[in-house]
């Protein structure tokens, strides 16, 4: 039986997707801190789902920091 380091697994994850602490302070910050960081995690989690079958990576946390933006800025104008 092959043992499994999770850990390492998320970090690989993370690097490839881009989505960690670093990018949520990033777009909390561009949002002037109105929502919690708690949130911008959750929906940029969310985006990353929606991109997990992608081929191409390269300029995917750049994608995902973007969408993630917009959708925020929609919710807090109340625009849903």
């Amino acid at each position: 039986m092959e043992i499994v380091d999770f850990s390492v697994a998320q970090e690989v994850q993370e690097q490839i997707c881009g989505v960690d602490d670093q990018l949520v302070d990033e777009i909390w910050t561009e949002l002037g801190g109105q929502l919690e960081r708690v949130r911008v995690y959750a929906v940029a989690r969310e985006v990353e789902r929606e991109f997990r079958n992608a081929t191409v990576t390269a300029f995917l946390r750049i994608i995902i920091h973007r969408i993630v933006l917009e959708r925020l800025t929609i919710e807090m104008n109340g625009e849903e």
